[in-house]
């Protein structure tokens, strides 16, 4: 009987890439703008970049191939990297990269597919006595068509900052020399960089739509902990307010106006990514806090805390979308509101979220740390509806999701009563314990091409009379011709449609199961529980009694313990060439092994372990194969049949 309905929504993933060899040294989310009414989206890692289009994610990502790193674009081959692969970034037709081949010298790269267009690693300054500048660090991005970086140099005193300036549809790339700049940050819509002066700091924004601002503000505005590279965060166009952070407090600055709005300051790391331009709020996290902030008024607008250390957390106009571990949450705006549409789980470590219209693009790292990033289409839909359950003790309740081809899996803190079963294609939630209760489950429903859900109801367990009143066991099995077998004995409570029994231990060296018996009577009745296959010694296993009586699937668990004289063994046998392979799914120590051909015969002794065993024979195209093991157990192969017999 079902109680509550819920209905729980998940989104199409669209495409699914792995990023080679390259590492996460940063996630910058970025805005690729065609027009004013046209633009995409991408991440920048700095060993990596991804970026979305019509055609769906593509990815620039280095891989090593014969120990040599080489560049990729998609899976077209581009330059081999010599040094350290500081920055890579891709605005169409041209690709950005940083090199360095030692800390303090940096390599600046324009490609045209893989046409180089401009290099840049250092200048020459000076008429008759010629002194070298090399850049010792670069910050390179872009701003709608226009590609900017701040590059800082060494090598005299002579050498200054390089402000450097390009376009994407033009190859002609320039520098120009500047005093005292620090990059700002940038994300497409934007890029901004300051010039120190002694007492003033021009605050310099490049817009997506070639608009130059610049404002002279007083240092003091700033502070010493925020006059360094990328403290930028937000730069609002409707509004002119710069957010800046430092790590450990934020800063809002009206540009206009040459004041400080609010600052804030944390006890722990604060964590923000470069912000959309066109919304009044930002989202910032520290610890396991979120945080959502009108950037104008200084309201809080959204503060939750979850279970553990946040990893990423965007917003846009539409949604929120937070990840921690390998949980995201995505919330849909309503107003100033902040509903939550849906819980789901990734393969791996969140790393990055970028949200924009309806694409959603998330990253995560593998445990083999391996960097991956899919495309999820948010308008993409599908509606899951899942009841909460009424069932009673040692009962099993299907799912109904089977037309989905879902996997489901119990996740957090599951009930140890609770299971999830599958059986001839069906997903059930069964109770094992015989414990009744209210339970609340999470489920992790796994669906071909969408988010895996996570999606918690509630399981009302009601008790019920044992349909099972004993099980009586022996603690030795019985050997016959047909093979070993343990006679188990059920006293049933009523009657039964089918049940059949499963024994198996920890470690999986015994296993075994009855036949599937049906229209069982009430009171007792014996069945012969044959052994596949049996490790010598005492044994502490599990029967799992499955049962269905009145469309009720029944799941009872007990334990035993049993002797095995001997070992039962599960052999297989090939041959190829002169060797024969055994697998055998325990470990039996030495065997004499005897190969027969007509009158002829080759006996030897080896060891059998666990898994395929290779024997090497004097002849392998024998008529007949036969191993003894030490605990007087024969088993013989012979002209594609195979058998045991228990010796005396």
């Amino acid at each position: 009987m079902s109680m509550e309905k819920k209905i729980f929504k998940t989104f199409s993933i669209q495409n699914t890439l792995d990023l080679g060899d390259s590492s996460k040294k940063r996630c910058r989310n970025t805005y690729i703008i065609l027009n004013k009414e046209n633009y995409h989206i991408g991440v920048d890692f700095g060993q990596a970049f991804v970026y979305l289009d019509e055609k769906g994610l593509h990815r620039l990502y280095y891989k090593i191939v014969s120990s040599i790193k080489n560049l990729y674009h998609d899976n077209d081959y581009l330059i081999p990297i010599h040094g350290s692969l500081n920055s890579v970034i891709y605005l169409e037709p041209l690709t950005i990269i940083v090199l360095s081949e030692r800390e303090d010298k940096n390599r600046l790269l324009v490609l045209h597919r893989n046409f180089e267009l401009f290099e840049l690693d250092s200048i020459v300054k000076g008429f008759l006595s010629k002194k070298t500048c090399y850049i010792s660090d670069i910050e390179i991005g872009f701003s709608g068509e226009q590609i900017i970086g701040v590059a800082k140099t060494t090598g005299d005193r002579i050498c200054r900052d390089l402000l450097i300036i390009g376009r994407r549809f033009d190859s002609r790339f320039k520098y120009v020399e500047e005093d005292n700049l620090i990059p700002q940050n940038w994300n497409g819509q934007w890029y901004s960089y300051l010039k120190i002066g002694k007492k003033d700091v021009e605050h310099i924004v490049i817009l997506y739509n070639n608009k130059k601002l610049k404002y002279v503000l007083d240092k003091k505005l700033y502070g010493s902990d925020f006059l360094i590279k990328n403290t930028m965060v937000y730069y609002g166009f409707n509004n002119n307010i710069a957010v800046l952070s430092n790590g450990r407090e934020l800063k809002a600055i009206d540009l206009d106006n040459e004041k400080i709005l609010w600052q804030k300051i944390f006890d722990k790391n604060i964590n923000i990514e470069v912000q959309n331009m066109y919304l009044d709020e930002i989202v910032y996290y520290s610890g396991s806090s979120v945080f959502v902030q009108d950037i104008v008024d200084n309201r809080i607008l959204f503060n939750e805390k979850y279970s553990s250390n946040i990893s990423s957390a965007y917003i846009t106009e539409d949604y929120l979308v937070i990840g921690f571990n390998n949980k995201l949450f995505i919330y849909e705006r309503k107003g100033k509101e902040y509903i939550r549409i849906g819980k789901y789980s990734l393969p791996g470590t969140i790393v990055n979220i970028h949200v924009s219209n309806r694409n959603m693009i998330v990253s995560y790292l593998l445990p083999n740390n391996i960097l991956k990033a899919i495309y999820v289409n948010l308008s993409d839909t599908l509606d899951i509806e899942l009841s909460d359950i009424t069932m009673s003790v040692n009962t099993a309740v299907e799912l109904n999701l089977n037309k989905y081809r879902a996997s489901v899996k119990l996740i957090d803190e599951k009930p140890l009563n609770i299971e999830i079963v599958d059986h001839m294609g069906k997903t059930y939630i069964a109770e094992t314990s015989g414990l009744p209760g209210v339970y609340n489950v999470y489920l992790n429903i796994d669906i071909p091409g969408y988010l895996p859900l996570i999606a918690d109801i509630n399981i009302n367990v009601k008790s019920i009379e044992k349909i099972i009143r004993k099980i009586i066991v022996p603690n030795k099995p019985t050997y016959s011709i047909r093979g070993a077998y343990i006679p188990v004995t059920i006293d049933l409570e009523s009657s039964i449609d089918e049940l059949y029994i499963v024994m198996t231990n920890r470690d999986k060296t015994v296993y075994g199961s009855t036949n599937l018996i049906t229209n069982v009577n009430p009171g007792e009745v014996t069945i012969p529980l044959y052994i596949t296959w049996a490790k010598r010694g005492e044994q502490e296993v599990d029967l799992i009694v499955t049962a269905w009586t009145k469309r009720n699937k029944i799941l009872q668990k007990y334990s035993a313990l049993i002797t095995f004289e001997r070992d039962i063994p599960l052999l297989y046998c090939r041959v190829f060439s002169d060797t024969v392979y055994l697998w055998s799914p325990i470990d039996l120590g030495i065997a004499n092994i005897t190969t027969v051909t007509g009158d002829y015969r080759v006996e030897m002794k080896q060891s059998i372990s666990k898994g395929w065993n290779e024997i090497e024979t004097l002849k392998g195209d024998f008529d007949e194969l036969i191993v003894i093991l030490p605990s007087k157990v024969k088993y013989v192969s012979k002209r594609g049949r195979s058998w045991i017999e228990f010796l005396k």
